[in-house]
């Protein structure tokens, strides 16, 4: 069971909250996303809505709900994990195929030549906090000699707890742009050949658009699924944050722009597990449960 001191109140208390946030009036949709809420945070909240949706990816707690989404991907056992945790009306939407993208993934994806898995620029991105600094080990990495030709792109988020020596080790590296607080990867992943990066959300995205990445988990919840990638040969996975250094980086990266061939297959393996349209299709599995014009909260 998830630690209920993660929601900061106990969860019939939050609950309570919810309803009076809520109002007298019934949500077609209500949509929760939060690891600290189960079964029973849900039953107190079914007389304000008339269908509710979970969002969640540990398959560790059961739900009351009526759709779950997980994203993820943990090869043959992505359509199992929730039998037993679900009623058994839920529908479940598991994988991603139902990833929540934005629309310019699915317009880039339509527009992009195929990869040839030759490599001659590197978007890294390690999310928006990066809190063990991830994105320093991989600049350090590339200032190897024989990845200094290597062009590069460097993104970091506003909440990076080392923006000025990110900013100094592209200040030191030829070829390296900075860039913070982007709205979208998307146009980055599109014109770069390899991505260094993290798993989550960014890790669907690089794969949508086909970007053969080196990986390093920047959170536990992670490592399942950038596993069970590696296994299928999906991804380069490095290992946990805080036990990866620049060398195991720059392993990785050799291995990756030495075999091209691998490196265009593996683009091509990707896109056929990740759907651009995943927002769309979940929008209108959204729609048609609450029966076409829907109103929706979201905890």
């Amino acid at each position: 069971m998830t630690n209920p001191a993660v929601l900061n109140a106990p969860y019939a208390t939050d609950a309570d909250q919810t309803l009076a946030a809520l109002g007298r009036g019934v949500v077609d949709c209500l949509v929760v996303d939060h690891y600290a809420l189960d079964a029973r945070w849900e039953m107190k909240l079914r007389g304000a809505c008339h269908n509710l949706c979970v969002i969640d990816d540990l398959a560790d707690r059961p739900h009351d709900c009526d759709l779950l989404l997980d994203q993820n991907w943990f090869a043959d056992a992505t359509l199992r994990r929730y039998d037993s945790l679900v009623p058994a009306h839920c529908i479940k939407l598991l994988g991603p195929q139902f990833a929540l993208l934005g629309p310019d993934y699915a317009s880039l994806r339509g527009l992009m030549p195929r990869r040839d898995g030759l490599v001659r620029r590197v978007m890294v991105s390690l999310g928006g906090g990066d809190p063990t600094n991830e994105t320093a080990k991989a600049l350090e990495a590339l200032m190897q000699p024989d990845l200094a030709p290597l062009a590069v792109d460097v993104v970091i988020g506003a909440n990076h707890p080392c923006p000025e020596m990110v900013a100094a080790l592209v200040e030191r590296r030829p070829g390296t742009i900075l860039h913070a607080d982007l709205p979208s990867l998307s146009g980055l992943i599109a014109r770069s050949d390899l991505g260094i990066g993290a798993g989550g959300v960014t890790g669907w995205e690089r794969m949508c658009l086909g970007l053969p990445s080196v990986v390093v988990s920047i959170a536990d919840n992670q490592t399942p699924t950038n596993v069970a990638l590696a296994e299928a040969n999906l991804i380069y996975f490095v290992g946990m944050a805080g036990n990866v250094d620049a060398d195991d980086i720059a392993r990785v990266v050799r291995q990756a722009v030495g075999s091209p061939a691998t490196l265009a297959a593996r683009a091509a393996s990707m896109q056929a597990l990740v759907s651009a349209d995943g927002a769309k299709i979940v929008c209108n599995i959204l729609s048609e449960l609450a029966g076409g014009d829907a109103t929706a909260s979201a905890h």
